[in-house]
């Protein structure tokens, strides 16, 4: 019983402080020059320049078109740079091209370039460091999941298969 009048009590005293909100928010207010505004929100809201708005005469739309209408890069994998040879390190964003507002970078040149993941044929992951240096342990595919995103934030995150063969002089 104890509990169930601590419980009301604690309501009514909401109440009470939530009616008293109320009160100061809709009372009168008297400006120093002399206006009368009813409540908070006419008080600061007469003080508020208003200007009337034509939301149909934007005439920013062909520059809104121009972003929108531009692709979004693209990573493939560059099969001119050297290849990629088991238990030797290599820098990886030199082996990717990032095709962004019509023109080809290698991935190092790109801020926005992200090496997400690196699996081997059995989904284990593959160390590499922040700046894209890995070592493959032993020849084969692994699926490096890439990420990358331009000046106008579009963003493309795409799964590459990168061929690493067995090192010279292996058995």
């Amino acid at each position: 019983m104890k509990q169930i009048i601590i419980h009301i009590g604690e309501g009514v005293i909401a109440a009470i402080v939530f009616a008293g909100m109320l009160f100061i928010l809709n009372m009168n207010f008297t400006s120093a020059d002399g206006t009368v505004t009813a409540g908070f929100k006419d008080t600061v809201g007469s003080k508020i320049s208003q200007e009337d708005s034509d939301y149909d005469s934007y005439t920013d739309i062909s520059s809104v078109q121009a972003v929108v209408s531009k692709n979004q890069p693209d990573i493939y994998y560059n099969e001119d740079v050297a290849v990629i040879k088991a238990n030797t390190e290599v820098s990886l964003p030199q082996y990717f091209t990032v095709k962004m507002n019509e023109r080809e970078y290698t991935a190092d040149e790109i801020d926005g370039f992200k090496i997400v993941s690196i699996k081997d044929a059995s989904g284990d992951d593959i160390r590499f460091s922040d700046n894209g240096l890995a070592v493959f342990p032993e020849a084969g595919e692994y699926i490096a999941t890439l990420y990358v995103f331009d000046d106008e934030q579009r963003e493309t995150s795409v799964q590459i298969i990168i061929p690493v063969e067995e090192a010279e002089g292996s058995v």
